[in-house]
């Protein structure tokens, strides 16, 4: 089962675990980041093709692949700052795409006071502390490992 906000899933062995918090804070990672959720704040509601067309066509964010746009999207996803519109819009290909948003400045509050993350985004910008993400991240991962140890030791106490 894949942990909410979380880069690496629960079942990835610990190294997938570093490699992901150490992605989530490169330089590119989190300026694309940023850029998307800069964009999303501007133009609106954008499908991940129309977001990279706006990095082609505004030079929104700094250059990067095809399908960075895609992760990047799914980080943000993952910590609440996109969401679905549950709308669809064709891609070039013919096929449909998801319509992603940017969460609202009070959908981001009441997410950072559920989780315990306040100082996560600066409500007045879109700045994100990407460290703070990444340490959130890694703290759910440990969690998740010493439940995974607990539930064996259970188990083996019970044969």
């Amino acid at each position: 089962m894949t942990e909410p906000h979380m880069l690496a899933r629960s079942t990835d062995p610990d190294t997938s675990h570093d490699a992901a918090a150490i992605a989530a804070l490169s330089p590119s990672s989190a300026a694309i980041k940023t850029a998307i959720l800069r964009a999303l704040r501007k133009h609106g509601p954008r499908t991940a093709f129309e977001l990279r067309e706006l990095y082609l066509t505004d030079g929104i964010g700094p250059a990067c692949q095809d399908n960075s746009i895609n992760r990047r999207i799914s980080d943000l996803r993952n910590i609440g700052l996109v969401v679905d519109t549950g709308n669809r819009r064709p891609t070039p290909y013919g096929r449909k795409a998801i319509v992603w948003r940017a969460t609202t400045f009070t959908e981001q509050k009441i997410l950072m006071l559920r989780y315990g993350l306040e100082g996560l985004v600066d409500i007045d910008d879109v700045e994100v502390d990407w460290q703070k993400v990444s340490d959130v991240n890694r703290l759910r991962a440990e969690i998740a490992r010493l439940q995974r140890q607990v539930a064996l030791l259970e188990e083996e106490s019970y044969s």
